[in-house]
């Protein structure tokens, strides 16, 4: 877990389904590039703040999957697993939802808490497509957030969904950190022996 006033969310999602410009929405002019480490992958951070609370942002690789056979889904995979984010957040279109969600079930099967920033939702309606994001929601069992990210709507919704995610996390673990590391209570003393009742005459 990361400091109490710092939240750590990773970004995740197949490529072209609109990942960066939600990126540049969280972050604006705060980022940075480099690598991940011992690649050659590129490696977006940015921050943001909500009321006291700074969200560090790492956008991740654009990938399929998380099966491990090219170099980024292995980078987006470790990231995960080893760096432990508060909330990992999964763009996906919204007009290609089977496709997408692909990635949204391998994202589950890591038990991080997760966000679904259900992007393009301007090209689903053009398509005639109606998504009950309710119902998804319920199927999925974590929050849907709505979203056409060229227009930014939506996005405001999905910063205070990554805050709130985060925050019940970061809550639990705490929680369950101090329920294992509480000292045994100490027993309470034996009672002490009483003599035998007389026996009936």
């Amino acid at each position: 877990m990361h400091a109490h006033n710092e939240i750590l969310a990773a970004l995740a999602g197949q490529p072209n389904s609109g990942k960066s410009t939600v990126f540049n929405y969280l972050t604006g002019l705060h980022q940075s590039i480099g690598n991940f480490p011992g690649v050659t992958v590129s490696k977006k951070e940015g921050h943001y703040h909500d009321g006291e609370l700074r969200i560090e942002v790492v956008d991740l690789p654009g990938t399929y999957s998380l099966t491990s056979y090219s170099q980024e889904e292995r980078v987006t995979r470790d990231f995960l697993l080893l760096e432990q984010p508060e909330v990992a957040v999964c763009v996906v279109d919204a007009s290609n939802l089977r496709r997408h969600l692909f990635l949204v079930f391998q994202l589950l099967e890591l038990q991080i808490p997760l966000v679904v920033c259900l992007n393009m939702m301007d090209t689903a309606k053009r398509r005639g497509m109606n998504i009950d994001v309710q119902k998804l929601e319920q199927e999925l069992g974590v929050p849907v957030v709505p979203a056409t990210a060229r227009t930014n709507e939506g996005l405001a919704d999905l910063r205070k969904t990554i805050s709130e995610v985060a925050k019940r996390h970061a809550h639990y673990t705490e929680s369950r950190e101090h329920h294992h590391h509480s000292p045994p209570a100490p027993l309470a003393p034996a009672p002490r022996p009483r003599p035998s009742p007389s026996p009936l005459i």
